[in-house]
């Protein structure tokens, strides 16, 4: 950005250096390095506040022409391309197509949990998205799957995350979490952040009111941050319980740790080592870029189920208020 960088200030002849980092939009931060550089170099107070005015300028240039040649958006598709990703939506055996293509991603069995872990990230264009939880031992493929779901969610549309410290999605821009797909790799790296997820989970955005200095009148004013959502978030854990606060908002998916599912695995690590297998890894990225056009395609749809004053739900316990 214009307003942060490194800056570096060297005499040549001496072979001095003073390097520091600041807001250059901020006097303070200016005339400090000024005056650390006055007194290394021995240069004049109006001569680097000059320097510090090009930089400026210049950055301001860079900024204005990167974004100008910037796309908007994802990049467009061929015709090709989208004929192909609308006839993959329109097959009759969807549902059956996806997790074929994620078992070639290279994860096998968990047929239930990949469509519901593929169907939580495809929800994040609802105003209402999903949530769950993979829960496991270590090793048992939680993470695999997690990051199976993001390989076919377009990339401009999926932040996957290895922590998050408690204010982290407070200060984010407005507008960067909105109809995205949050994945935390572990729980124990999001426990700071979970009054600020689970509000976003609920209340579809963050607003926060923070004390700050004025910098013209030195007086401290009250500003507000908000950040958009909603969000479909995806977390791992190893813990076989998450607090009720959590889970009444996620689908708890416990992943199969049988002998049977090991033997699968077992099996798929040994094929991804022959020829085929290697094969199958240069057919990836293809798999994943027709989910991309895929998904880039699906817009939000009011359904009726006609049949739901049909259904029926338990009513022993107050958590499937929200679970229903």
């Amino acid at each position: 950005p214009a307003n942060i960088a490194q800056v570096i200030g060297q005499e040549e002849s001496g072979g001095a250096v003073h390097l520091d980092s600041f807001d250059l939009y901020s006097a303070k931060g200016r005339a400090g390095f000024v005056g650390c550089c006055r007194r290394i170099f021995e240069a004049q107070e109006g001569e680097l506040h000059g320097e510090l005015n090009r930089i400026v300028e210049a950055l301001e240039k860079f900024q204005a022409a990167r974004g100008e040649d910037a796309p908007d958006g994802p990049p467009p598709m061929t015709a090709e391309e989208e004929a192909e990703a609308l006839a993959a939506l329109r097959s009759p055996s969807l549902l059956a197509d996806i997790l074929r293509d994620m078992e070639n991603l290279g994860y096998v069995g968990e047929e239930a949990n990949k469509a519901v872990g593929y169907l939580v990230g495809v929800s994040r264009k609802l105003e209402d998205p999903m949530s769950c939880v993979l829960m496991s031992q270590s090793s048992a493929g939680k993470s695999v799957l997690a990051e199976t779901v993001e390989k076919l969610t377009p990339p401009e549309d999926v932040m996957l995350l290895s922590r998050l410290t408690q204010n982290s999605l407070y200060y984010m821009k407005r507008d960067a979490l909105r109809h995205k797909l949050l994945i935390l790799e572990e729980r124990v790296g999001a426990e700071a952040a979970d009054y600020s997820i689970r509000t976003l989970q609920s209340k579809r955005k963050l607003v926060q009111a923070v004390p700050v200095k004025n910098e013209k009148t030195g007086q401290i004013e009250t500003k507000t941050f908000e950040v958009e959502g909603p969000i479909a978030y995806i977390e791992t854990t190893t813990r076989p319980r998450i607090a009720d606060d959590n889970a009444t908002r996620c689908f708890e998916l416990s992943l199969d740790e049988s002998p049977e599912q090991t033997r699968r695995i077992h099996e798929a690590q040994r094929r991804a080592k022959t020829l085929e297998g290697m094969r199958e890894r240069v057919r990836r990225e293809v798999v994943q870029r027709r989910h991309w056009n895929m998904q880039r395609l699906l817009k939000p749809a009011r359904v009726v189920i006609p049949f739901a004053d049909k259904l029926d739900f338990p009513t022993n316990w107050l958590r499937t208020r929200r679970d229903h």
